[in-house]
């Protein structure tokens, strides 16, 4: 947990809940409080997260083709793109550039390494 909040940390941090909490249709049944039982996240599973001018994207399940698609920023969701000005993605905890195309599917982000940077959750700086 150590090493992966050293990558993470700053997409956790002094941060605020984005406008939308979660996307993804992985669903679990919570019998506690703050649990998430151990499940199988897939690729279109995230978490958000804000700070300053930045969102932060965990997403839960790592896309093997080497792309993520963010559903929340499409132009028919009406909801991401009001509060979006995309210059930069990063997924921290890799040094390689990203590309991106903001499209009425979602926020397509391509190029993403053959292996994670971390085991778990890896997260996009937006």
């Amino acid at each position: 947990m150590a090493e992966w909040i050293k990558v993470k940390g700053e997409g956790i941090f002094e941060t605020r809940p984005w406008h939308i909490a979660a996307e993804g249709d992985t669903v679990f049944e919570a019998k506690e409080r703050f649990h998430e039982p151990e499940i199988e996240y897939t690729p279109a599973d995230y978490r958000f997260t804000q700070k300053d001018n930045c969102i932060y994207a965990f997403q839960l399940g790592w896309p093997k083709d080497g792309t993520a698609i963010i559903k929340n920023f499409s132009a028919g969701r009406g909801q991401g793109l009001k509060v979006v000005n995309i210059n930069n993605i990063e997924l921290l905890g890799y040094d390689g550039m990203l590309k991106f195309n903001l499209s009425k599917d979602g926020l397509i982000i391509t190029g993403l390494p053959a292996d994670r940077p971390v085991e778990y959750a890896h997260c996009f700086k937006i």
